[in-house]
């Protein structure tokens, strides 16, 4: 279910269908730029390895809002 606009800010991780984390790096005019990070993997966030997207699209495709160390227990969480 994709979250609210409302909801995307600088700092907040957002867990994908596949459990995989984005953490809001930037926003800028509609754009968001995050990191991503693998379901399994130690928090290391790579500050090269931006990705940008629009607002609408990254709120589409996450599921919702997880806490930074948050770790997937099952192969679809939300």
């Amino acid at each position: 279910m994709p979250v609210n606009y409302a909801e995307i800010a600088i700092g907040k991780c957002f867990a994908m269908p596949n459990n995989d984390v984005r953490q809001v790096v930037g926003m800028d005019r509609g754009s968001v730029s995050y990191v991503v990070r693998g379901k399994l993997a130690f928090p290391s966030w790579d500050p090269a390895a931006w990705l940008i997207t629009s607002q609408d699209v990254f709120a589409k495709e996450v599921s919702a809002e997880v806490t930074a160390d948050w770790r997937s227990t099952g192969s679809r969480t939300f």
